[in-house]
């Protein structure tokens, strides 16, 4: 698992979601290899559902379920930074006097 990979998936959940979906994860119930609390089943309810509305086949090539030999914990872990992140990014963005 590559933090290039996890970025594509959040800038295609930008794309489609929207920015505001980094709020929308539940840190404490993210559970990577739940078909339902994983990232797209927090958001779109199931992971084959999300993958369908994405229009993508499988979730490997963007931070989404792993590969072979990849941990399922350090992929939730890679994730959550990276949503922090965002969050944070977000937060100052939006309290930005227009």
């Amino acid at each position: 698992m590559h933090i290039e990979e996890i970025n594509v998936g959040h800038q295609l959940l930008d794309i489609f979601y929207g920015e505001e979906w980094v709020f929308e994860i539940n840190d404490d119930t993210l559970d990577m290899s739940s078909d339902v609390n994983d990232l797209l089943g927090q958001l779109f309810g199931c992971y084959e559902l999300g993958l369908n509305e994405l229009c993508i086949e499988i979730g490997t090539g963007f931070g989404f379920c792993c590969s072979n030999n990849e941990s399922y914990e350090v992929l939730k872990t890679m994730q959550l930074r990276a949503i922090n992140k965002l969050r944070e990014e977000r937060k100052c963005k939006s309290h930005i006097p227009s």
